[in-house]
């Protein structure tokens, strides 16, 4: 979908908007704007419940990550759709620009921690994304490096934006049809601990399987809970 697990309670308060632009950015991939509400402010890293206005999934509220920036004019989404699931990430693939959604107040426990290790599976790029989105328009200086873990070159977003960004170390990671550019496979103990600083942030961001199984590397490694970054 684009965001990780969450425990957490929702907000009450919503906002209904409508899609200013919707376009296919990456397999089976949407980009989704809409013009932000006065008052509306959030963190980076932070996500919205997004409900669809039509007949039959006005009671299905999602969990989706902002990308965009704060001072933004726009919120922006990026949702990838699962059509064998039947469900509302299916139903965003085909709406169109001008459709009404509700969108919640912003929540979520992902911050920004400083320079560190981040660690991505597939939509779990996205509260990533917009944390190192902000750091390159303030103009902070990045000394991360980012593993970013996908199924097929098809799946990888913003992959050139991520790597024009100064400081940042990035490793695509591609469990199949990898480019030249890309390391094959998933994301492996040897990976995660020849990346891992010695000390600093661990940011951790995927589908549950993925996350647990690199948490469990984590613990093996010696990572202490306070050090990682997960929503949850």
């Amino acid at each position: 979908m684009g965001l990780c697990r969450s425990s957490g309670a929702r907000s009450r308060v919503s906002y209904e908007l409508h899609l200013a632009k919707i376009d296919l950015v990456a397999r089976r991939v949407h980009r989704l704007r809409m013009r932000r509400p006065s008052g509306f402010t959030y963190v980076p890293g932070q996500a919205v419940d997004i409900t669809l206005a039509r007949d039959g999934w006005r009671d299905e509220p999602r969990p989706f990550t902002i990308v965009s920036l704060p001072e933004d004019p726009d919120l922006e989404f990026l949702i990838k759709a699962y059509p064998d699931h039947g469900g509302v990430t299916e139903q965003i693939a085909h709406l169109s620009d001008g459709a009404s959604v509700t969108v919640s107040d912003p929540w979520g426990a992902l911050r920004d921690r400083g320079d560190g290790l981040f660690l991505a599976g597939g939509m779990g790029i996205t509260p990533w994304l917009a944390i190192l989105r902000a750091r390159a328009a303030a103009g902070m200086p990045v000394q991360s490096t980012l593993l970013y873990a996908v199924e097929a070159q098809a799946d990888l977003l913003a992959i050139e934006e991520l790597k024009a960004m100064v400081g940042l170390t990035l490793v695509a990671v591609v469990a199949e049809d990898p480019g030249p550019d890309h390391r094959h496979g998933r994301l492996d103990r040897a990976l995660i601990q020849k990346h891992l600083p010695e000390a600093g942030p661990v940011y951790l961001c995927g589908p549950p399987p993925m996350e647990e199984a690199v948490n469990e590397i984590l613990r093996d490694l010696d990572v202490g809970d306070d050090r990682v970054v997960v929503e949850g």
